[in-house]
């Protein structure tokens, strides 16, 4: 007498497995994508906080806007990174502002940019 025997075969078994690597590739592919999507972010908003650090020490140090001032650079330490920064200042034809420019650089050659407009101020003599 014949028994009948239950299961998968191995083409079944490698059928599977090879699904299951597929789905396992294209996870672990997206998941890298969104890795490396949050460090972009961070070092944006790094690169961000630097800039207005220095805009704001500018403003509180009550330093006026103008080409006298117009190239300044620098280097900051952040959250354990060196980063180096860089400000430029040019009249804006079409608005009658100054434009202050800052590039803060990384290590790796990106760099992030973020421009503040001020109004000329004209001191009168009397």
């Amino acid at each position: 007498m014949a028994t009948k025997q239950s299961g998968m075969t191995l083409l079944e078994v490698l059928l599977a497995l090879s699904i299951f690597a597929a789905a396992s590739m294209a996870l672990m592919s997206a998941i890298g994508g969104q890795t490396n999507a949050t460090m972009r972010i961070s070092e944006r908003a790094l690169a961000g906080w630097i800039a207005d650090n220095y805009l704001s020490e500018q403003e509180l140090l009550s330093l006026p806007v103008s080409a006298e001032n117009d190239k300044q650079q620098g280097a900051v330490e952040m959250a354990s990174q060196s980063w180096n920064w860089a400000s430029a200042v040019s009249l804006d034809e079409r608005t009658g502002m100054h434009q202050q420019t800052i590039q803060v650089f990384q290590s790796n050659g990106q760099f992030y940019t973020l421009s503040r407009y001020s109004p000329v101020v004209v001191s009168s003599n009397k």
